[in-house]
């Protein structure tokens, strides 16, 4: 015997219902009334049902789930009326439709990556509305009826039993690891409370955060054990690294395919410069991967971390926030280096980050580059300030106040 789906009703499901409502009317764009576009795709009414239904598995739709559902909608039909799905939740608070139906329905629309990001969506809200046995046997059922009932056990084990080692043989979705020692991307040291995966399933990319500490993205935290789903252009911010939405594609990438890409950087009268291809005077071949491989083609000033300058032949191993840097000032983390490999065309110039600014609000104090205060903050200051990317230690000296 299957397991029933939960009960739709409950004592308090009218006031209940109706605190949903209210709260949902001061949503952004539910309250406006546009007229629907016709012609998009008919499953959108369902796919909205199954996330309500989920997410009402408790007997009440919270705020936080509210707004993960519209979320997650807006993601999926970025061409919809924002609008029209707040006022389309709306209905689906207002009349419920069994799981089971919805289930049969969609099991037609979708292919098997469509299930599986799917079910990996619908867990999100299955967590958020709460741990129970009842909403566990619900999500099973759901993706049984589906049609991969492999797929729901296979998000429950990730989901929910300990944490394991970052290989994840086995698993029909990828999955990536950042955190310490033994991870598939090791993080900087500041950020040693800090743990997430990553997963993909067709053009779904969700983080969790299986850490201590809260991961940080657009001034909104992302708590220990909650979800973000990361689209372009998003950042992830944690101490000592900012990861974009194509950084995460990139590690993604390189675990799935082991394809690891390379450039080669050579001295110039200006500073470096970083080639695709190998050329008389390079110095340096840096590999891009979960970790990257130096290769130093000659002797160089430059040094990894805190290392000796490389010798021609040797190679190192190190992590994507170390730094390459030499006795000039020239400082770069790998990381930084593979994001302007990837914006920039074959041959490009390397730039070191500047490391000393003057912060004033007189702008007759300031050069191009500086930082300007607010002039209506405080009497006339200036500061100086000088920061060393490699130690992360700097100072602040007030020059005039």
């Amino acid at each position: 015997m299957e397991p029933q789906m939960p009960p739709r009703e409950h004592p308090h499901d009218r006031s209940s219902r109706e605190r949903i409502l209210g709260w949902l009317r001061v949503v952004p764009g539910v309250a406006r009334m546009r007229a629907l576009r016709p012609g998009f795709d008919a499953h959108i009414g369902a796919l909205v049902d199954a996330f309500a239904g989920f997410a009402m598995l408790d007997g009440e739709l919270s705020p936080l789930e509210a707004d993960l559902i519209l979320d997650m909608l807006r993601s999926a039909f970025p061409e919809v009326d924002h609008g029209w799905l707040g006022r389309r939740l709306q209905r689906a608070v207002r009349n419920p439709r069994p799981l089971q139906t919805l289930a049969l329905e969609l099991r037609e629309t979708y292919d098997d990556t469509g299930k599986l990001a799917l079910g990996m969506q619908l867990f999100t809200l299955v967590d958020a509305a709460g741990r129970s046995e009842r909403n566990r046997a619900s999500f099973e059922v759901f993706m049984r009826r589906l049609g991969r009932p492999e797929f729901g056990a296979a998000i429950l084990h990730e989901m929910r039993a300990p944490l394991e080692g970052p290989d994840g043989d086995g698993l029909p979705f990828e999955r990536l690891v950042f955190g310490r020692d033994g991870s598939d991307v090791v993080l900087p040291p500041a950020a040693s409370e800090h743990e997430f995966r990553v997963y993909r399933a067709g053009d779904l990319v969700l983080v969790r955060n299986t850490g201590q500490a809260p991961l940080w993205n657009r001034g909104r935290s992302v708590e220990s054990g909650a979800f973000l789903r990361m689209r372009e252009r998003q950042p992830l911010v944690l101490p000592g690294w900012t990861l974009s939405h194509e950084d995460l594609l990139f590690f993604l990438d390189v675990k799935r395919t082991g394809n690891a890409p390379a450039i080669y950087l050579e001295a110039g009268d200006e500073g470096f410069v970083a080639e695709r291809t190998r050329g008389r005077l390079s110095q340096l071949r840096v590999r891009f991967g979960l970790e990257a491989e130096i290769e130093a083609l000659r002797d160089t000033n430059l040094r990894v971390g805190s290392k000796a300058p490389l010798q021609s032949g040797e190679r190192i191993v190190c992590h994507n926030h170390d730094r390459l840097s030499d006795e000039s000032g020239f400082s770069l983390s790998i990381n930084e280096l593979r994001q302007r490999a990837t914006r920039s065309g074959r041959r490009f110039r390397l730039a070191a980050d500047r490391q000393e600014y003057l912060v004033s609000n007189d702008p007759s104090a300031l050069a191009r580059g500086d930082l300007l205060l607010g002039p209506k903050l405080a009497p006339r200051s200036v500061l100086f300030i000088g920061y060393d990317a490699g130690s992360a230690e700097g100072f602040l000296q007030v020059r005039e106040s």
